[in-house]
């Protein structure tokens, strides 16, 4: 720290100083907010990067990157055993020549982008939360309300620069770097640290969407039409929905959460969406008001999730089946039900919501990516598996039992021939071989580009957080 902040005065904050306080506030989840790195260093621009890397490579300091800070495991922060480098500096948004392109720094919210681009009647494939992190985010894929349209978030990146583990400043796109271009679209932290982003921007009006929330005894119905819904993606992309099974500790039982988007425009309930308006009984609908651009709907989708607990996720890629995800539900609360009266503010969810087959066609723009997803395997869901709870003395407990719930419901899916090996980063465990299950060839692909910018596995040694190749 002492040697960073000579070759960064002003830039380095410690404990009790209120830079370091504030920032140390912003952390989605309270399992990365209760970890004090040693101190926090507030580049400027991607040489200061540089030189922070420099500093920190040659002392052999382990450090943690912050962007949004939106991650839910503590393993992706940093204690005392090393330093955060803070790139919330690094949020400026500027759009080019003739605004089909605009570069986003990594310490921008999603919130933020689509304020900048509201008033020019323009939209980018970004995250769904207006308090997201852009870096992260798009580092792990990205899902997007456009993503049936456009593909995955990082599809959209047209270039990036990237401070290497030597301290080298480096543009990457299809035509320099191609290799490192490619790796990078769900390359975490693997290559380097991302100082700017490159996205393709579309024209956009107003959207129409919100959600819905219903008793529990909706699920059946609710699951049945997402899985109709997600076969007729292929022909309706604009359409949204996805089904959130959820223990609340508020109502102290069990609801359903639904939301329901169409970027086609502003017109309530169109015809891919409207066979959803009559299922159930909503207990609150938020859809009726909900006319508006994407940025409204990211505070609502923020307004619904928080933050400001403990949490833990999971995340599998399954075939299309309402029954098998009924079945991992009803199977959970035989899990969960011994420690609901124990933890205080516990809850447990699982959702899930489409990843279509023309969503992976969409993906293989911009030179592709090495994900290992097919079209050819067909639609499938993604699940996410998820916690919460209150108190760090409850830690093992609560994590002992979400890994007991993730091993049974990749069983259960794996016994019925239902299970895909793609992990989706920005929802996976930190047990979880995210990087292995892009597949052999892929991961040898990976490795070997990371040999070429990284040879020596410096950032392997020295940065935690992210997943390992």
């Amino acid at each position: 720290c002492q040697r960073l902040a000579a070759a960064l005065p002003s830039y380095v904050s410690y404990p009790g100083q209120p830079e370091f306080e504030a920032r140390q506030s912003l952390f989605y989840s309270n399992t990365q907010s209760s970890l004090i790195p040693t101190c926090r260093v507030h580049p400027q621009n991607s040489l200061q990067v540089s030189t922070v890397m420099k500093v920190a490579i040659r002392n052999e300091c382990k450090f943690a990157v912050v962007s949004g800070g939106h991650m839910s495991w503590d393993a992706s922060n940093i204690g005392p055993e090393g330093i955060s480098i803070d790139l919330s500096a690094l949020n400026k948004i500027k759009l080019h020549g003739d605004n089909s392109t605009v570069s986003i720094g990594p310490g921008s919210r999603w919130g933020a982008v689509y304020q900048y681009l509201i008033d020019r009647g323009l939209i980018v494939v970004g995250g769904r939360a207006s308090d997201v992190g852009v870096g992260g985010f798009l580092t792990g894929g990205g899902i997007s309300f456009l993503s049936y349209v456009h593909g995955w978030g990082a599809s959209n990146i047209l270039g990036y620069e990237v401070v290497l583990a030597n301290g080298d400043v480096i543009e990457a796109g299809a035509a320099n770097h191609g290799d490192l271009y490619k790796a990078l679209k769900f390359g975490s932290t693997n290559y380097g640290v991302i100082t700017r982003f490159d996205l393709k921007t579309y024209e956009t009006g107003d959207i129409w969407g919100g959600a819905r929330f219903h008793p529990y005894e909706d699920a059946r119905p609710l699951l049945d039409h997402l899985a109709e819904m997600t076969l007729s993606l292929k022909d309706t992309p604009t359409a949204f929905s996805a089904v959130g099974l959820a223990y609340s500790d508020k109502m102290r039982g069990y609801m359903l959460w639904s939301p329901i988007i169409s970027v086609a425009g502003p017109q309530p309930w169109p015809d891919a969406l409207s066979s959803l308006k009559p299922i159930g009984t909503p207990l609150m609908d938020t859809t009726v008001f909900s006319i508006a651009h994407i940025f409204i709907i990211s505070l609502l989708i923020k307004a619904g999730f928080p933050g400001g607990k403990r949490t833990m996720w999971f995340a599998l890629n399954v075939r299309v089946n309402a029954n098998l995800v009924w079945d991992m539900f009803e199977k959970g609360k035989a899990i969960f039900v011994p420690i609901l009266d124990k933890v205080p503010g516990i809850e447990w969810n699982l959702v899930a919501q489409p990843i279509p087959s023309v969503m992976i066609r969409q993906s293989q723009r911009n030179g592709g990516d090495l994900s290992g997803l097919r079209e050819a395997d067909g639609d499938q869901w993604l699940l996410l598996g998820a916690a919460f709870w209150n108190d760090a003395s409850d830690d093992a407990i609560v994590k002992g039992m979400l890994n007991r719930y993730q091993g049974l419901c990749e069983g259960m899916a794996d016994e019925r021939g239902m299970l895909f090996p793609f992990i989706y980063p920005n929802y996976a465990s930190p047990l979880q071989d995210v990087m292995g299950s892009f597949g052999k060839e892929n991961v040898a692909i990976m490795k070997e580009i990371q040999g070429l910018y990284d040879p020596e596995g410096q950032l392997q040694k020295f940065w935690k957080g992210g997943f390992r190749l």
